[in-house]
Parts: C-alpha cells; structure tokens; sequence
C-alpha cells in the first residue's frame, strides 16, 4: 500500500456481488508471495466452526458493526446446510465476557459483550444450526472451552472456519485448532473484519503454515445432495480420531483449483434476506425488535 493511502478502518470490501471476486484477488497477492499448501478436504472427516455470528458484529447500530459481514451471512447458512444435510457436527460459537473472565479484553475493546448485551444473540438465521453452541471468553475457541472434547468424541479430524472476525477469533482459533492437531480449513471468501487489510494479512499469515484456504462454493460442492450415514462414518464418530484416508475419503477436492464459482450457482450474489431457510430469513430490524 503507497504511504500517502489512508487505511480506512472499516470497509464493505466485500459485497454480494463481489464477495468470490474480491477473495480471488486477495488470495491470488498471497500466491505471490508463497506457495499455498494443500490438505485433501473430506467432509466426512469435518466439523464446521461459525464464530461469533451477534448482532455487536453483524446490526449497523452497533460500534462494532462490521460493514462487509454482511455479504458473507446467506452463503453461510448454505455451508451450515450443506453440513446438516450430510450430518456432519456444526458448532456456532457466542463471545460473552465478564469481568471476572475478560482479562485484557477490557483493556482493548470500548466495551465488554456481556450476557445483558443487547445485541449479544447470535443472529437467528443460525438458530436452526445452534445445537452445539460454544460460549467463550477469549478470541480462541478452544480456551476453557469443551469444543477439543466434542470434536474428539465425534471423530473430526478436519475444521472449517467461518464468521467474524477474520484476523481475531477466526485467524487465532484456526492456529489454536492446528495445535491440537486438527487439519484447518479456513473460509476465503466466508470470513469478515474491519476491511480487505486485516483479511489479507490473516490469509498470508495462515497459509504460510496453519491452514488450507478454501471458498464457501468449494465446501458445499464437496458435500453430497443426499447421503445416508454409513458404517464408515458411524466408525468416525467412535471416541478415537482418524488421520483421514487420502484414496478412501468422499468428497475430496483440491482447494487451489476451479475457484470460481460454478456458473449459474447464486451463491455468489444472493442478498441475505432472499437467502432460503425453509423460510425468509429475519431481516435486522424484525431480528433486532424488542432490545
């Protein structure tokens, strides 16, 4: 970036009709700089991770409003979805604080999301997807929290990554997930923060030797449109994680190629609000009466 270019603090660098376009290009500067690495994706090895999906983040009354997360809501319910549809585990996260839990949280933040927050609820589009939900306290999923324990019990060996924001919880969860030996993959095009600065930097920071990135199209291509839980997946889902097999694995896709989306998808350029759940999803002002 030129020094005389100000760097604007939030922006909706991502937009529906722009979202996988604007993604490409971040990821195509990160190709240039070094070599993405690749994992074979296999959904029946995986859990997906939604942090942090509140109204503090997503109402544009709220401080902490983040004006491109938006565009990225309704092609997260298609991944959530596409996980439930192959009955694989969906784990939504709730960042609530205390004073006695927040530690330096109040030192950086103008103010604590406390259970009282009124628009500390997860947004209701993902309600339907909210039978595991993680409450934490710190911007790693994973700290004082039972989610290692119930990936362990469902046999996941493989994350995947999405909600706000992109380089705070999502980027310091996908490191904390590689720790335990989880394989990451982390949502181009499905995570969102300030503006395209912090996106860029968290995707240069974790392809480097954290997580393979992949697009929200990717993930809902690799899952089947109707499938009945086997004996294999029966066997993941035991007390003992699996290293996944490579030549056995259904649905294993190769992350760095056919990024564009297939033509004709609509996933790219659907606003939120005509995003089908059975229903219309809530609209912020339906969502937000009564606080």
């Amino acid at each position: 970036m030129p020094e005389s270019e100000t760097l604007p603090r939030k922006s909706a660098y991502f937009r529906p009709e722009n979202r996988v376009a604007q993604a490409q290009k971040m990821l195509r500067r990160v190709e240039k700089i070094h070599t993405l690495r690749q994992l074979p994706f296999s959904p029946s090895q995986a859990a997906l991770l939604l942090l942090d999906l509140q109204g503090v983040f997503l109402h544009p009354s709220s401080h902490a409003y983040l004006p491109a997360a938006e565009a990225i809501l309704s092609i997260l319910v298609e991944v959530a979805q596409a996980f439930e549809r192959i009955h694989q585990p969906i784990f939504l996260t709730q960042h609530l604080n205390t004073l006695a839990d927040a530690r330096l949280m109040s030192h950086w933040w103008r103010e604590l999301i406390t259970p009282a927050h009124p628009l500390a609820d997860i947004h209701p589009a993902f309600s339907p997807f909210a039978r595991h939900l993680i409450r934490k306290a710190q911007y790693d999923a994973f700290y004082q929290t039972p989610l290692e324990d119930l990936l362990f019990q469902q046999g996941i060996s493989q994350v995947v990554i999405g909600g706000v924001m992109t380089h705070l919880c999502c980027e310091t969860t996908a490191r904390s997930a590689f720790q335990r030996g989880f394989a990451v993959f982390f949502l181009v095009d499905g995570t969102a923060t300030y503006n395209q600065f912090y996106h860029q930097a968290t995707l240069l920071n974790l392809t480097q030797g954290f997580a393979t990135p992949l697009f929200c199209h990717q993930v809902i291509g690799a899952c089947p449109r109707s499938r009945r839980l086997g004996k294999r997946d029966a066997l993941h889902r035991g007390n003992h994680r699996r290293r996944p097999e490579r030549n056995r694995c259904w649905g294993a896709i190769d992350p760095l190629r056919h990024i564009d989306p297939p033509v004709g998808s609509g996933s790219s350029g659907r606003p939120f609000a005509q995003c089908k759940l059975g229903r219309e999803l809530p609209c912020f002002s339906q969502w937000h009466q009564g606080h």
